[in-house]
C-alpha cells in the first residue's frame, strides 16, 4: 500500500542496511549465485536444543566427552570453552533467570554434566539458582579462540576441554553441530522435538494429527484443515 501510493525506500537498501546488519564483511555475489536453481530454505539449520544458536557446538562437544568418557559434574575441576568472539558477544556468564539460562555457556554446560542432558524446562528461575549449579558455573570458563575466529563464519570451530580431578585433560572439537545442513537432524529428531515443544500447548492427540497431516502434505488438495489443527487448547469453563 505504501508502494501504491509513492513511498519510495533507498534504492540501496541491501548494501547500506540490510547486509551491514548482518556483517561487517559481505560479498553482493553471494546473493544471486545459483539463484533460481538453488534454494535456501534446503540450508537452514534446526536447533536441537532450546538455547543460542553459538552454544549448540559447545552442547555437542561436551555431550560427546560425557558419552565417551562417562563424566559426570563430581568428577570436574575445570571446563574451558574455545569459541569464536561473536559466540561471546552474547554471552551470559552469570546466569540468574532461566530467559538468561539460554545464552549462559556455564549454565547449559554444568546441567549437562549434571543432568547427562537438557530440556525446555532446564530453563527455569529455580534450576539457575540451585546452589550445586552455581558452584558447577564458576568452573565453567569460556574465551575466544584464534583459529575459531579464522573460520567463522564458514564454519563454527568450538573446542570444549575438561580438567578432571584425577588430573585428566580431555579435549573435544567441533567443526558446527547437529541440525545444520552439513549434519541434519533425522526426521524422528525433529519429531521428537515437535512433539516436546507443543504436547502441553495443545495436546498430544491434535500434535499426532498435525504430524499425519504434514507427512502426507503432498497428497493433501487444501491446507486448510491445518490451520485448525494449530489452535491451542480450549480452557474449560468453570
Amino acid at each position: 500500500m505504501l508502494a501504491q501510493n509513492g513511498f519510495k525506500g533507498h534504492e540501496e537498501f541491501f548494501e547500506e542496511a540490510y547486509f551491514r546488519g548482518y556483517a561487517d564483511k559481505y560479498s553482493l555475489d553471494l546473493v544471486t549465485e545459483g539463484l533460481g536453481n538453488q534454494f535456501a530454505i534446503s540450508r537452514t539449520y534446526i536447533k536441537r536444543f532450546w538455547a543460542c544458536g553459538h552454544l549448540l557446538p559447545p552442547i555437542d562437544a561436551t555431550l560427546a566427552l560425557i558419552e565417551k568418557y562417562g563424566i559426570r559434574a563430581a568428577d570436574v575441576a575445570e571446563v574451558n570453552v574455545y569459541t569464536y568472539s561473536v559466540a561471546l558477544e552474547t554471552e551470559i556468564h552469570n546466569a540468574r533467570t532461566g530467559k538468561d539460562a539460554g545464552f549462559s555457556a556455564p549454565f547449559i554446560i554444568s546441567m549437562l554434566l549434571l543432568e547427562g542432558g537438557i530440556l525446555p524446562e532446564t530453563f527455569r528461575d529455580e534450576k539457575v539458582n540451585d546452589g550445586r549449579v552455581q558452584e558447577l558455573m564458576k568452573k565453567v570458563h569460556t574465551q575466544a579462540d584464534p583459529e575459531s575466529d579464522k573460520n567463522y563464519p564458514q564454519k563454527r570451530v568450538v573446542t570444549v576441554e575438561i580438567l578432571t580431578r584425577d588430573g585428566r585433560v580431555l579435549s573435544q572439537k567441533v567443526e558446527g553441530f547437529r541440525g545444520e545442513p552439513e549434519s541434519p537432524l533425522t526426521r524422528e529428531e525433529i519429531k521428537g522435538k515437535f512433539i516436546s515443544l507443543t504436547s502441553n500447548v495443545i495436546g498430544r492427540p491434535k500434535v499426532q494429527q498435525i504430524i499425519n497431516f504434514i507427512e502426507g502434505l503432498e497428497r493433501k488438495k487444501s491446507v486448510q484443515k491445518l490451520g485448525a489443527l494449530l489452535g491451542s487448547k480450549k480452557k474449560e469453563r468453570k
